[in-house]
């Protein structure tokens, strides 16, 4: 009997050991599969790979447009300054191909109800042609080397000054995950964002609009693939007043889209000899 007794005791041990050492393999392997999955990114830690990852574009094609529209609170005093009302809109198209170099840009500005497009073409030689409108293409003289020429088109995708405003409100977007992109958005009425909008474009007649304003409110967001942290798209709505004049309201839309992000190529236009 206590041989029996006894074999029970070591067969019932025997089970026990085996399924404590099932669980601890068990435990040991979950955490392990843990540590070996990456953290989730933080908004900032996106934005600083994708300030990075843009300074290294050779080429791309761009679509970008801004519109503003300014009008005083009371519709009669907006309609004595300004009878046609005051908006503008201003819209961008092209492609830049570093090696080999060549550009093509479109440029359509619309003020008040009239409209012009002016178009450029630098090909691989370095030279200017230039079409406004339904005119036939002008090639002009122009001192400016391919570099300086590309790096203008480039700030439409790595701005310095854009990068770095981005990078003072990192830490107010909001950080998602959508398919392919990350996804980081705002929506708020922050002063600081005021130096995000303010450097959308390197154009003179744009920043003026976001000269001495306050801002009411702004919806921002900026999608950018999640392997290559190349952007897809910006955009902002924003609505803001003139620090003298809490009645003049300045609404604006932006949106810029980016694509064939080193891959894109140049089509020399038709009508250039």
């Amino acid at each position: 009997m206590y041989k029996s007794l006894r074999k029970i005791l070591l067969i019932i041990s025997t089970v026990i050991l085996s399924v404590v050492l099932a669980a601890c393999g068990a435990k040991s392997k979950t955490e392990s599969q843990q540590e070996s999955q990456p953290k989730p990114l933080t908004s900032q830690e996106v934005i600083e790979k994708y300030s990075e990852a843009v300074k290294n574009v050779k080429s791309f094609k761009y679509v970008s447009k801004f519109s503003s529209n300014m009008n005083d609170k009371d519709p009669e005093k907006t309609k004595a300054v300004y009878p046609g009302g005051l908006s503008s809109e201003s819209s961008k198209e092209g492609v830049l191909s570093v090696e080999p170099f060549s550009i093509l840009t479109s440029r359509t500005l619309s003020l008040m109800g009239n409209s012009l497009v002016i178009t450029n073409y630098i090909n691989e030689s370095n030279e200017l042609y230039i079409k406004a409108g339904n005119d036939p293409w002008q090639k002009k003289t122009t001192t400016s080397s391919q570099s300086e020429k590309a790096d203008i088109v480039k700030k439409l995708i790595s701005y310095d000054k854009y990068l770095e405003a981005l990078k003072n409100v990192a830490g107010d977007l909001k950080l998602e995950e959508q398919g392919d992109n990350y996804i980081l958005s705002y929506s708020g009425n922050d002063e600081k964002f005021m130096d995000l909008l303010n450097e959308f474009d390197d154009d003179k007649s744009i920043k003026q609009v976001y000269s001495q304003t306050k801002l009411k409110n702004v919806d921002f967001k900026l999608i950018i693939n999640k392997s290559t942290f190349i952007p897809n798209e910006l955009s902002f709505n924003s609505e803001s007043t003139k620090q003298y004049n809490d009645d003049f309201v300045i609404k604006v839309e932006a949106k810029r889209t980016f694509s064939e992000i080193n891959t894109a190529k140049v089509t020399k236009p038709e009508g250039i000899k």
